[in-house]
């Protein structure tokens, strides 16, 4: 089954009818999956969007970085969560929950989270940092990963 989205994010016009301004994104979804298909179209738009990175393993933390492109000028905030996959929250990891505040003219921050010990040769395992309920700015991607373990990728 293929599904997905076109939502329109704002459409200014002239009084001519001309457009002035036009921001969309779009996505497209196979079998309910991951999108294998995404994009933005922008045309006089200056529309701020949120994003999470996969982390970079850094000594005992997971390090993501939040960002939010291109800067605004007012404040946006956003949470970020820990979520379980392969690895779980209280034997691998830290469960965090935060929200990440955006001042006017900040473009990142960075949410570090706390890495439990792991037994020499454990396999790799992942978690999840994930985005929600932003106020001032649109979330473009949502989540991030975390990979754990001598044989992460």
């Amino acid at each position: 089954m293929v599904a997905g989205s076109f939502d329109v994010l704002s459409v200014s016009y002239a009084t001519t009818g001309d457009v002035l301004s036009f921001a969309t994104d779009f996505e497209q979804h196979c079998e309910g999956l991951s999108p294998a298909l995404f994009g933005s179209i922008r045309f006089n738009s200056n529309l701020q969007q949120l994003s999470v990175s996969n982390a970079v393993i850094n000594g005992p933390a997971a390090v993501f970085t939040v960002t939010l492109n291109p800067p605004a000028d007012h404040s946006v905030s956003v949470n970020f969560s820990t979520a379980d996959g392969t690895a779980i929250a209280g034997g691998d990891y830290n469960a965090t929950l935060q929200t990440v505040v955006f001042a006017p003219g900040e473009l990142a921050h960075t949410v570090a989270v706390g890495l439990l010990p792991e037994p020499a040769g454990a396999p790799a395992k992942k978690f999840f940092g994930k985005l929600s309920s932003p106020t001032g700015a649109p979330i473009w991607i949502s989540q991030g990963i975390a990979t754990l373990g001598a044989n992460s990728d």
